[in-house]
């Protein structure tokens, strides 16, 4: 017998912030860095992130943002957790 097709690819929905935001359920803030904080460093960091089916990040990645802070928001970011939906979803973060 001929070997099964492979499963289709998953499909990943690209999403805005808007909408992640509305299926957001827990969103922990970023701890700021001590290292930061002693050098006065404020800023924007910018994230993407695939969100899982399940409602978990999957895959992060810095946009932009400065290197004292990026750590703190990833590792924020990596905590957050959605609704269950129908497909992945990839949105843009801003902190």
């Amino acid at each position: 017998a001929a070997p099964a097709p492979p499963p289709p690819p998953a499909v990943v929905q690209r999403i805005g912030g808007d909408v992640a935001q509305a299926n957001l359920l827990v969103s922990p803030k970023p701890q700021y860095p001590a290292l930061a904080r002693a050098a006065r460093v404020q800023g924007v960091v910018l994230l993407n992130a695939t969100i899982s089916k399940e409602g978990t990040i999957k895959d992060l990645k810095v946009i932009s943002g400065h290197p004292l802070l990026n750590e703190a928001a990833m590792e924020a970011v990596r905590q957050w957790k959605y609704k269950p939906q129908q497909t992945s979803m990839i949105g843009n973060h801003r902190y």
